[in-house]
């Protein structure tokens, strides 16, 4: 990258960070002593504190990355207070990111369109934070998918295999490299090496996530526990009726949808050819039924993973074919 992409990319990083740590924390902001105080609880295996009440949210516990980085950084230096401490993480955590995720973009494409896609990416972030707490995943969340799709999609296997497992101390979202990469490699991979990559890319990370989960909760999770959450589609549903009886321009189905919308656009406004787009479709239909099944769709953060998706398949330099391959 030469120098002036890389300003041009500080540049659009810093700015959409200020924009979203901004709204983020403002929308939080009454909670935000509680949401500092959950990270030293994350770490030290301990209740969280919501609304004054002690709660352990078990699936939470893995979520981990964020949380050591604060404590690591709030105990090593002096004179700044945890909230400062709290604030300029973010704050780096969102441009760091930021800044990968526009670099690949470049190498892929051209800066003009790499900064209006991440400024799509950026509006799409807000309807996240609708949340009273602050989920500190989030923009690694977009981060990790990001790249775990874009792997995928480029036949990098192990690239993709690494990021996802790196999401055990995230969030759950690396077993979605199976889904994604099952729709890709139907029909050009082999059965043998399309079986075992898909339990690899699924399982690894996903187990990955049970085991920093029961790392860190020690006897507060039960041995025969995975301490993940299953909501189900009737409560799901239910919810979404509810909200139905009582509608909002600002209730979460309208979120869902504004978050949504321009990673669509986005994604049909690129030329391809049929097949990978159809297969990207499906591969998003296939991520979003399994987040609207088991997550809180209420908190739309759980849909992250969709909006990177979309993201990778617009810039993904596609390496498959129509042929079988053989293993590589």
């Amino acid at each position: 990258m030469s120098r002036t992409a890389f300003w041009k990319a500080l540049l659009v990083s810093l700015a959409l960070s200020v924009v979203l740590v901004w709204v983020s924390h403002t929308v939080t902001f009454n909670h935000v002593a509680e949401s500092v105080q959950n990270q030293y609880a994350t770490i030290r295996g301990l209740p969280f504190v919501i609304d004054g009440e002690l709660r352990v949210i078990h699936p939470f516990y893995n979520r981990v990355l964020f949380p050591a980085l604060f404590v690591f950084v709030a105990n090593g230096l002096s004179g700044w207070t945890d909230v400062q401490v709290f604030l300029l993480l973010r704050f780096l955590s969102f441009v760091i990111c930021f800044l990968a995720i526009f670099t690949a973009m470049t190498r892929r494409s051209n800066a003009a369109t790499s900064t209006n896609a991440c400024a799509i990416l950026g509006l799409s972030m807000i309807p996240t934070f609708a949340h009273g707490w602050v989920h500190t995943s989030d923009i690694f969340d977009l981060t990790l998918c990001f790249f775990i799709f874009l792997f995928v999609a480029e036949r990098k296997f192990w690239l993709a295999f690494a990021v996802a497992c790196l999401t055990a101390i995230n969030r759950e979202t690396g077993a979605f490299a199976a889904v994604f990469y099952i729709c890709m490699a139907v029909g050009r991979e082999r059965w043998l090496p399309l079986a075992w990559r898909s339990l690899l890319l699924g399982f690894a990370p996903y187990v990955g996530a049970i085991l920093v989960r029961k790392w860190f909760l020690g006897d507060l999770l039960a041995a025969e526990s995975t301490g993940q959450w299953y909501t189900g589609f009737l409560y799901n549903l239910e919810q979404l009726l509810a909200a139905i009886r009582r509608p909002s321009p600002i209730g979460w189905p309208p979120l869902l949808f504004a978050m949504m919308v321009f990673p669509w656009l986005m994604f049909l406004n690129r030329a391809m050819d049929p097949e990978p787009r159809v297969r990207v479709i499906l591969a998003f239909v296939a991520v979003f039924t399994v987040t609207a099944a088991i997550g809180i769709n209420a908190e739309v953060r759980t849909f992250i993973p969709c909006v990177s998706l979309l993201a990778a398949g617009t810039f993904a330099v596609w390496r498959w074919n129509g042929k079988v391959q053989r293993s590589s």
